[in-house]
């Protein structure tokens, strides 16, 4: 029995595309964001954007070839002046093209600089509800000559000044533990509107774990998720999403309590310079030998690291000595290593088989370090102290016997008594004896 199936016609066509290729036509149940109608247009109104265009494109054809004589002559010019001075037409156009046409989206504006230059003046020295209002300052600013006809010099130092402010209010440290944790709060309430709306509108799952950086911090840790993503946890690290946040708040407040190597941030002293540099060779070997007790030498490097594990640490800084951070002394030498070791051109690297064989034939060739002579070689030595304790107590012990014999006797009978004594002391009286008086209340 043959199925008949239904056939469709040549000349169909889909309506439209698959609603269920979009997150909305994945969510009919969800509202959906309006689109926004255009109006009608008229015919009028039509032949004059047909004009339009056709104009624009006359123009963009006429720039587009003039552009092109333009660039045919530079590419000319660029390999006459590469020619010339032995440099190839790259460098040269790399040279002369080196512009970007990316520019910064909110320049500081001038007038906002001059308010807040004005604004500082009027409120200096003046308490909070007696200063000057926007109103008040504008009017200021208006009036001031000098603020109004500044050159150019002092116009970009105005900016730069209020740029200096601008980013103090971004990056600069709250004043104390209670401005901390406010703002704090509220920057995660925005994380979790935002990422909660984001996956409203388009599905995207996220999830961010938040927490204080010292012990001495008063902001609460917290996370904050959309959708389904905080079941990551409970399916890769197996961990609820409080044990997560309890884990990393401990990293967190243990990396900032360690000399780790993060930057900028902390006081680039010796001493923290030495300890960074040390940390990242020893990871750095760790990483390489996969073995995690292993330890750096710096007298037997050759014996220990190139012949046995088969590594080298190769980028060293030049004039820096080959000796354990902790004995360098200069800042500048323990710098120049702890920045090579952070951008990788310091870094542990596996030996070829041509450079180990080198290495253990410099091994072999390399004179023996004998061992320092004895100050006492060539003398007659007495006997070691430890016998010499061991014969005196030995000693001893054999008169506290002899002490011990003469007295046991006589040590055993006062034991014997003093112990009789206070056994009776802890027994009751054996005769009970009745009082002498007694007093009747009848021959009152």
């Amino acid at each position: 029995m043959e199925l008949q199936r239904e056939q469709c016609p040549n000349n169909f066509e889909p309506t439209g595309p698959d609603p269920s290729a979009t997150y909305a036509g994945q969510n009919p149940h969800k509202k959906t964001i309006p689109v926004r109608e255009q109006g009608r247009v008229s015919e009028a109104h039509k032949n004059t954007l047909q004009i339009r265009r056709e104009v624009a494109r006359e123009k963009a054809e006429a720039f587009a070839g003039d552009l092109k004589v333009l660039m045919d002559g530079q590419k000319e010019k660029v390999e006459e002046l590469a020619l010339k001075h032995s440099k190839s037409a790259e460098h040269v156009k790399g040279i002369v093209m080196a512009e970007t046409h990316y520019k910064q989206k909110r320049k500081t504006n001038l007038q906002n600089a001059r308010v807040h230059r004005k604004r500082l003046e009027l409120n200096k020295g003046r308490a909070p509800g007696q200063r000057a209002t926007l109103e008040e300052i504008q009017a200021a600013v208006r009036e001031d000559e000098d603020l109004q006809n500044m050159s150019s010099g002092e116009e970009d130092a105005l900016r730069q000044e209020h740029d200096e402010y601008r980013t103090l209010k971004k990056k600069g440290a709250r004043i104390n533990n209670k401005a901390a944790t406010l703002d704090a709060a509220h920057v995660f309430q925005h994380v979790d509107e935002e990422i909660n709306l984001l996956y409203e509108r388009t599905g995207t799952v996220a999830f961010a774990f938040f927490s204080h950086g010292n012990v001495n911090d008063t902001s609460v840790p917290g996370f904050v998720s959309s959708g389904n993503a905080i079941q990551f946890c409970y399916e890769v690290f197996k961990m609820s999403p409080v044990q997560v946040l309890q884990q990393f708040e401990l990293f967190a407040c243990t990396l900032d309590s360690q000399d780790v190597p993060s930057g900028k941030n902390q006081a680039e002293t010796l001493e923290s310079l030495q300890k960074q540099a040390q940390k990242l060779i020893l990871d750095g070997l760790i990483s390489a030998s996969k073995d995690k007790y292993i330890k750096m030498s710096y007298e037997r490097y050759k014996e220990d690291i190139m012949v046995k594990l088969k590594l080298q640490l190769r980028g060293w800084p030049a004039g820096v000595p080959f000796v354990p951070p902790g004995k360098i002394t200069r800042v500048d030498q323990v710098r120049d290593l702890r920045d090579a070791l952070l951008v990788g051109d310091c870094i542990w690297s596996p030996l070829t088989h041509l450079e180990v064989a080198a290495a253990e034939e410099e091994v072999q060739q390399a004179p023996k370090k004998k061992r320092k002579t004895r100050s006492d070689a060539g003398k007659k030595r007495g006997p070691r102290k430890k016998d010499m304790k061991k014969s005196t107590m030995q000693a001893g012990d054999e008169s506290e016997e002899a002490e011990f014999s003469s007295e046991e006797c006589e040590g055993s009978l006062r034991k014997r008594a003093r112990r009789a004594k206070d056994v009776a002391a802890m027994l009751p009286p054996s005769v009970i004896k009745s009082a002498e008086f007694i007093e009747n209340s009848d021959e009152d």
